[in-house]
């Protein structure tokens, strides 16, 4: 059975099911203070606020890892780059994103 839940793709068999998810960005960004840039989230899972890098996956219309890391910075805080490089440095999720 293959059921489609909204972004990501359950295929059911008697012994276990996969999770599909579109390619994924996480930022890890440093203001001229060499801070640390977090935004905190609220993650009904653990029902509580948590700390995490600014993230988001990858869109259709994104011509470049690097314009959806530069996306999601500024929507998530405020924040923009004049970087103009992208540096995969680990790929922490293998089911759930290929760009970190």
């Amino acid at each position: 059975m293959k059921i489609n839940a909204g972004f990501r793709t359950v295929h059911w068999s008697t012994r276990m099911y996969v999770l599909e998810y579109p390619d994924w960005i996480s930022v890890f960004g440093l203001t001229l203070k060499r801070e640390v840039v977090l935004v905190k989230l609220y993650r009904h899972g653990t029902g509580k606020t948590l700390l995490e890098l600014p993230s988001g996956k990858v869109d259709e219309q994104d011509e470049s890892p690097l314009e959806t890391a530069k996306r999601e910075l500024l929507e998530e805080t405020g924040y923009t780059t004049p970087i103009a490089q992208f540096t995969p440095f680990f790929d922490c999720f293998k089911p759930f994103g290929r760009w970190v």
